[in-house]
C-alpha cells in the first residue's frame, strides 16, 4: 500500500526518483563543463568522438573495475545514452550536407536551461511508463537503467 501511494505521489506531483535525480544532474553538470570547459582539470577528462556530426564522447579505459564508479566513466555511459533523446538532429541543406548547429538545439551551443527542462521532460517520461496489471509497481524500465 505504502509502495503503491509513494508511486502515485510522485508521479501526480512530477517528483524525480533518486536514481533519474542522478542522471539528471550528472547529464545537465556534463553539458556545462563541455559547453563552457570549465573547470578545465575536468573538462580535459572528457573524450568526444572524432566522428563526423557526432555528440558522443568515448569511454575512458580502465583496468579496475573501480574505475566504472566514477564521474568521467558513468558521465560519458549517461551522456552517450541520452545525447540522440535530448538533441535535434540537423537536417541536410539543398546541397545534401549537414551543418553542424544549424539546427537550434542541436549541439552545446543550445541554453542550459532548455536541455535541464529536455532532460527532466525525458526522465518523467520514463519514469511514468508502466504495465497493464503493475501499475502500481516501480519497474526497472521506470529508471534511466544506465546509471544503475
Amino acid at each position: 500500500k505504502q509502495w503503491y501511494q509513494r508511486r502515485v505521489r510522485v508521479n501526480k506531483e512530477n517528483i524525480l526518483c533518486i536514481h533519474n535525480m542522478y542522471v539528471q544532474h550528472v547529464f545537465v553538470e556534463l553539458f556545462k563543463i563541455l559547453k563552457e570547459h570549465q573547470p578545465i582539470s575536468i573538462s580535459c577528462l572528457f573524450q568526444t568522438s572524432t566522428r563526423v556530426n557526432s555528440q558522443t564522447m568515448l569511454l575512458p579505459r580502465h583496468k579496475l573495475d573501480i574505475t566504472k564508479q566514477n564521474f568521467v566513466y558513468k558521465g560519458t555511459i549517461i551522456w552517450n545514452s541520452l545525447i540522440d533523446k535530448i538533441f535535434e538532429k540537423c537536417v541536410p541543406n539543398h546541397e545534401n550536407v549537414v551543418v553542424p548547429g544549424s539546427c537550434k538545439l542541436s549541439d552545446l551551443s543550445s541554453p542550459i536551461s532548455i536541455m535541464k527542462n529536455r532532460i527532466k521532460s525525458l526522465l518523467f517520461a520514463t519514469q511514468k511508463l508502466s504495465t497493464p496489471g503493475r501499475e502500481i509497481e516501480w519497474l526497472p524500465s521506470n529508471s534511466w537503467s544506465v546509471a544503475l
